[in-house]
């Protein structure tokens, strides 16, 4: 369902609204006051807003861009799967949400803002599993995952950043090692793709997961950021036998979706195509910026 908050004189939108201009900056800025639509980086134009232009709404409802969402996805990161990150996830951040939350919270629309940054907990019952495969894996970790968005108002302008918290359980009788977290991506540059030391699958998460178990032997976590995009993070193996990785993602700014910050995160650029793939400028942030941000904004 369509909300009708548009603005006065302007009757429902249909499917796809085509301005006469494809320039997204340019589309962003006829947006700016209008609640009910979104800018799609695809289409290059405005769409409405539907119950699927949500974080949750992955799996559970369709997208108004009529694409429909896988093939919006391949084209938005020129992904066979579709999904920006993790193809596991029922919840997913793209830009639209980004620029929909931010512009609902500068128009103050605070209940559909609120319901839109609820916090999103999956469990393993929920098909959130440490490995592909992993039911049919006796030795494999239980996993959780917490969503949570949060609007931070940093250097003069109001952002949009995500905690992300994985919480890893061991299967019974099985000690925590190099197996324990699994496949996952923080970001799309800080990953772990197989099992094993950081000999065998030297992929960059691999690296600081064994860092991690280095520190544990000192009570301490292991802290650090992406260099690639404004992304901190931080592994604690706690004494009670798991193991819990957070992250703090800066998504940008109330800004096109072809801005530097939000490209960072996807692995490719918006014009690259599965064919013809070509990896996104880095953005990186100072170390510290965006967890601090994000925790003096609760």
């Amino acid at each position: 369902m369509v909300s009708q908050n548009l603005p006065v004189g302007q009757g429902p939108l249909p499917v796809a609204v085509v301005p006469q201009v494809n320039d997204l900056d340019q589309l962003t800025q006829m947006a700016r006051n209008m609640p009910d639509v979104w800018v799609c980086e695809v289409c290059r134009a405005l769409h409405p807003v539907t119950r699927g232009d949500t974080p949750a709404g992955y799996t559970t409802a369709g997208m108004s861009c009529p694409l429909g969402r896988e093939e919006w996805g391949r084209r938005a990161y020129a992904s066979l799967t579709g999904c920006r990150l993790d193809a596991r996830m029922v919840v997913q951040i793209d830009h639209r949400h980004v620029q929909l939350a931010l512009k609902w919270a500068r128009l103050k629309h605070i209940r559909r803002l609120s319901q839109f940054m609820a916090p999103a907990f999956l469990g393993q019952a929920q098909h959130y599993p440490a490995f592909y495969g992993a039911d049919s894996d006796p030795t494999a970790s239980s996993a959780f995952y917490l969503e949570m968005p949060r609007i931070v108002p940093w250097n003069g302008e109001p952002r949009f950043v995500v905690k992300s918290v994985w919480t890893f359980f061991p299967a019974p009788g099985v000690p925590i090692s190099w197996d324990t977290i699994g496949e996952l991506a923080i970001c799309p540059h800080i990953f772990r793709t197989s099992r094993g030391c950081f000999n065998v699958n030297k992929s960059p998460l691999n690296w600081a997961w064994g860092a991690a178990m280095d520190l544990h032997e000192s009570g301490l976590a292991f802290e650090d950021k992406c260099p690639c995009c404004p992304t901190e993070y931080l592994i604690r193996i706690w004494p009670q036998g798991f193991v819990q990785i957070s992250a703090w993602k800066d998504f940008g700014a109330e800004e096109s979706p072809e801005n530097s910050v939000w490209r960072s995160h996807c692995l490719f650029p918006l014009n690259s195509t599965i064919g013809n793939m070509k990896l996104s400028p880095h953005c990186p942030c100072p170390n510290g910026n965006i967890r601090k941000a994000y925790e003096l904004a609760g």
